[in-house]
């Protein structure tokens, strides 16, 4: 379903502002993002994580995979299908992957049916953000990728969005019914735990 024009308005003013960073301060905000992930109970013990390639101004989670792949720990990009409505895949990456432009025109791990990691296989997924609420919520391109995902994935899978301070959402956002929630939020400033997500229940 197409967004309303007032999320049109808000998602285009969110990538503005994120875009307008320069670099000095993309740099320091990948730099304190990577300290504040790094010290998260749930990455220190995660083997598997999910990361993403930052455009459009998304905030930059390339300092933080540096570090989880000198620790030796899986580190995955997603993988989008042609096929519409599909669910995003993941590969994993190394220093010495070999790499292409998606259809998106995103850097992406060059097929290898060998290094395809099952999305229930992570600990982690970390998503980048078009805009955020202190709750929980989550903003993203429009597409529905993420989205779609979490719907099927198990909560014991830890969902963590990346975005700079200034995306957050106006406190009076309402999310869609699609919209699927984070457990936590990382911005340049803080670590924000969401409200909105329960833990699975056994049995």
């Amino acid at each position: 379903m197409p967004p309303s024009p007032e999320q049109g308005a808000i998602r285009r003013d969110l990538r503005a502002r994120r875009r307008s960073l320069d670099v000095e301060a993309q740099t320091n905000a990948a730099l304190n993002v990577r300290d504040l992930v790094h010290q998260i109970p749930e990455i220190q013990t995660a083997k598997t994580l999910a990361f993403y390639w930052p455009i459009d101004g998304e905030l930059s989670p390339i300092p933080l995979m540096k570090i989880h792949l000198k620790e030796g720990r899986r580190c995955t990009l997603p993988l989008i299908s042609d096929a519409p409505s599909s669910r995003l895949g993941f590969q994993l990456f190394t220093p010495t992957t070999r790499f292409h432009n998606d259809r998106f025109g995103i850097p992406s791990p060059s097929p290898n049916s060998s290094a395809v990691i099952e999305a229930e296989d992570h600990q982690v997924i970390i998503t980048p953000c078009v805009g955020f609420t202190r709750q929980g919520a989550r903003l993203g391109f429009g597409g529905g990728f993420y989205d779609r995902l979490f719907t099927q994935l198990p909560r014991s899978v830890l969902r963590l969005g990346l975005a700079h301070h200034c995306q957050a959402l106006p406190t009076d956002w309402k999310s869609n019914p699609w919209d699927q929630p984070l457990d936590i939020i990382v911005t340049d400033r803080e670590v924000i735990r969401s409200h909105l997500t329960a833990p699975e229940q056994a049995g």
